[in-house]
């Protein structure tokens, strides 16, 4: 077995993994960007015989116009993720939680908590490789399924050392709406939903843009996405939210996509809002360089306080316990910030190069090897 990072360790992003087992060459997360809409370098991959996708997310599944370079592969995924990312003629389905056979492999799925649709990815059984892809333990609306056990992992570590729950960023965003009406960029297929409940739950008058309300019904129309309670949360959102547009009076929190203001009703809404002081501005997720998020935050227009849509470092700590893994790659934490990932973490099962012969704990080897290289 052997698992190599084509692009997500020591960068945040493009995802992209190459496992190598069984004679099987599989890919885990085909992305694009998310800094200056980053391309991954595809000279050395050479023939892919499948691609699985975790979620749709454009630094994870962005590159998927690009399967041609790669001898035009199967591409799998759950039926949620292949309505996002706009399907294809050679698209195969994953559960959302449960067991599937790709190319004569065990494959495993569990939901992320992060996307709707979105899954964590087990290929090879318990002596094979858990993708954590993205993941969180805290969204108010999508479900996490526990991890099962494997011999390596690939665990989101986006948040580096940060370690604040979620509702310390929920009750700044509550704080500051209750001052005056916000204007919050989100993705309609992440955390925006989220942030709609939330702000609905506190009493606040909701605006919501039309591709948040798309995703809406597309998880309310699919059984398992999403719990009865976040079901019931949901509806009752969508009833009392106002339909957010260009000339939508200012009021209470808007929610719009994108997140990084570069496109969609979001970046007609900034241009608006821009230069009028009476609408704050606030980004909540990762800001790439390029882009309106970036620019406005660093000029002091807009702010930027987290709404927590990955593991925090004890969410990373107790992912490995529940995996217990032999080797864990730690994904989409920069270079410089690994070292005091590793020192926080306390774990020497956290890779920073390559090994071979993989111990097991019981005198056995797995004869694995794991190049993790930015």
């Amino acid at each position: 077995m052997n698992v190599q990072a084509i692009s997500g360790f020591g960068v945040k992003g493009p995802a992209c993994f190459l496992l190598e087992l069984e004679g099987r060459r599989i890919l885990l997360d085909f992305g694009q960007g998310p800094d200056e809409d980053a391309h991954l370098d595809l000279g050395a991959i050479g023939r892919i015989d499948a691609v699985l996708i975790g979620h749709a997310h454009k630094d994870h599944a962005g590159a998927l116009s690009r399967l041609w370079e790669i001898g035009d592969p199967p591409v799998y995924a759950t039926e949620c993720v292949q309505m996002l990312v706009g399907g294809g003629a050679n698209i195969r389905s994953l559960p959302m939680f449960g067991e599937a056979e790709v190319l004569g492999l065990q494959v495993r799925t569990g939901r992320n908590g992060h996307a709707p649709g979105g899954v964590w990815i087990r290929v090879g059984g318990e002596d094979g490789v858990l993708y954590g892809g993205d993941f969180s333990f805290e969204s108010l609306l999508y479900p996490f399924d526990p991890f099962p056990t494997a011999a390596v992992a690939i665990l989101d570590a986006s948040y580096g050392i940060w370690d604040e729950p979620l509702i310390n960023g929920v009750n700044l965003i509550l704080d500051r709406a209750s001052q005056g009406p916000i204007l919050l960029p989100a993705p309609a297929g992440g955390r925006g939903l989220d942030m709609a409940i939330a702000c609905y739950r506190a009493g606040l008058p909701v605006a919501l843009c039309s591709a948040n309300r798309m995703v809406a019904q597309m998880v309310l129309g699919r059984p398992g996405l999403i719990g009865a309670e976040g079901t019931e949360l949901l509806v009752a959102t969508l009833a009392a939210a106002r339909p957010l547009e260009a000339m939508t009076i200012p009021q209470g929190v808007m929610i719009a996509a994108k997140p990084d203001g570069a496109a969609g009703i979001s970046a007609e809404l900034i241009a608006r809002y821009a230069d009028r002081s009476e609408v704050a501005i606030i980004f909540t997720g990762y800001l790439p360089k390029g882009t309106p998020a970036r620019d406005l935050v660093e000029s002091g227009r807009a702010e930027i306080v987290r709404w927590n849509v990955h593991p925090r470092l004890s969410d990373f700590r107790a992912a490995m316990e529940a995996i217990a893994p032999d080797k864990v790659i730690p994904a989409f934490l920069p270079q410089n910030d690994i070292e005091a990932f590793r020192a926080a973490v306390g774990d020497a099962r956290l890779v920073d190069g390559q090994w071979k012969n993989v111990e097991t704990g019981d005198g056995h080897e797995r004869h694995a090897s794991v190049i993790a290289s930015a």
